[in-house]
Order: C-alpha cells, then structure tokens, then sequence
C-alpha cells in the first residue's frame, strides 16, 4: 500500500478518513484508526467515508486495539472491510 494526501487526514463531507492509500492494484484503501477498543459507530464512520469517496472500488480497514464480537459478525458481511488489531510490546532498561 502507498500513502496518499502526503499521510494528512482526508476531510470529507461525513467525516475524517484517518489514512488514505492505494493498494497494488489502485484501489482506495480508507484506514480508520481507533485509540483503544473499537466502538460499533465505527464502521458506519467508515462506510460511510467509503462512500462518500466518490470511488466505487473502495476498501476499508478498520484497525483497534480491540473488537466486540458484534463489531466482528458485523464485519463478516461486508467484503471490502477488514478488522485489523494492534497489538504493541516494550520494555523498560536501566539506564545508568
């Protein structure tokens, strides 16, 4: 995927797309980010980002550091939306 809009949001009419890109193939991919676990509003934040894109071939990925299962079954029926979930790892040194 390649970044478009130099990685700035995209405001559109009925929202933010957090990230816009271009798959190999062309296709707009709209990313939503979500701080946290998703909530269910935020796929219908996404489609209809998707939408109002002006594109009819349009993806979306919704990405959370967590789904409830509602969120998930929901997603299932849609086919050009994906969950996505973050996961992150540090650890702390000594500094001496």
């Amino acid at each position: 995927m390649t970044i478009v809009d130099n990685g700035s949001q995209r405001i559109t009419e009925v929202g933010r797309i957090d990230i816009a890109a271009r798959d190999n193939s062309g296709r707009l991919v709209a990313v939503e980010l979500k701080a946290g676990p998703a909530r269910p509003d935020a796929i219908t934040q996404l489609l209809a980002c998707m939408g109002e894109s002006g594109e009819n071939d349009v993806r979306g990925i919704l990405v959370a550091g967590d789904f409830r299962r509602s969120i998930v079954l929901a997603a299932r029926v849609i086919p050009d939306l994906t969950l996505r979930r973050y996961t992150f790892a540090f650890r702390l040194e000594r500094v001496e």
